[in-house]
């Protein structure tokens, strides 16, 4: 009988190596442009067909600007990092950029499964990041870096000066007000940059939602005159004013570019 069980035992024990063997991608990880996404669902909170971008490419590691977009080959990103079971991917290595930018994603999250991002100490950054306040689709301390100039854009300022967090934030990190803020309508904040008396050299990468088509980049709400990458000249003057709902000073008043979006018919 004892050897019978010790068969069974061994043949249980070879049965969990040979199928380690045959996956050996258990985040299931695919190459595309800049970055390494994972496929695999379970270690985040998502939708089907949902991904995470969990590392940087040969070609992305070389990049001197990186921008993390919400939607990266035919697929929604709703993550940095997975992970399996208690097991976290490694953090995210940022190696030859300076200049970083992260899309807001405009998905709730509940299942933090977020890796963390490795910067270089001994380097200084720019790191551009859009969303706002308690509503970031994302942990903002994931993503930004002690030693860089964050820039954000004035709504999160304004919704998260007033947490009891934002002393410590303060304190750690450096943030800027972006000059620039690109919105998917009137209250959610895409993409931000930083731009005085200059064209934009880093171009937004055309946002996403479900259902809808992205038909272009416009200066007001009701989308008569088209923002032209080409040819505006972002003429931010710089007069300091004393911003009452943040309680900060703030030295200009953002330039605010709308998206325009067209239903889908079905």
């Amino acid at each position: 009988m004892r050897k019978v069980l010790n068969v069974i035992i061994l043949l249980f024990v070879v049965l969990i190596i040979s199928s380690c063997r045959f996956n050996p991608d258990p985040f299931d990880t695919v190459v595309y442009g800049d970055f390494i996404y994972s496929k695999y669902t379970k270690g985040f909170y998502g939708e089907e067909g949902d991904i995470s971008i969990i590392g940087l490419s040969e070609e992305g590691k070389k990049k001197e600007v990186l921008v993390f977009p919400n939607y990266l080959d035919g697929h929604r990103v709703v993550a940095f990092g997975n992970k399996l079971g208690l097991k976290p991917t490694d953090p995210i290595e940022i190696t030859n950029a300076k200049k970083i930018y992260f899309c807001n994603m405009f998905v709730e999250r509940w299942d933090f499964c977020l890796t963390r991002f490795d910067y270089d100490k001994s380097k200084q950054y720019e790191v551009y990041i859009a969303g706002a306040g308690r509503k970031m689709e994302y942990s903002i301390i994931d993503l930004l870096c002690e030693n860089a100039i964050n820039y954000v854009d004035l709504s999160f300022i304004n919704s998260v000066f007033m947490t009891a967090s934002i002393p410590k934030l303060t304190y750690h990190y450096n943030f800027m007000v972006s000059t620039i803020s690109y919105y998917v309508d009137e209250k959610a904040c895409y993409f931000v940059d930083y731009v005085i008396n200059d064209k934009v050299s880093v171009i937004p990468p055309d946002p996403y939602i479900k259902g809808y088509k992205f038909d272009g980049w416009y200066e007001d709400l009701t989308y008569t005159k088209e923002w032209n990458f080409n040819t505006i000249i972002n003429p931010i003057s710089i007069e300091k004013y004393y911003d009452e709902e943040s309680e900060i000073e703030i030295e200009y008043e953002p330039v605010k570019v709308y998206a325009k979006w067209v239903k889908i018919e079905e």
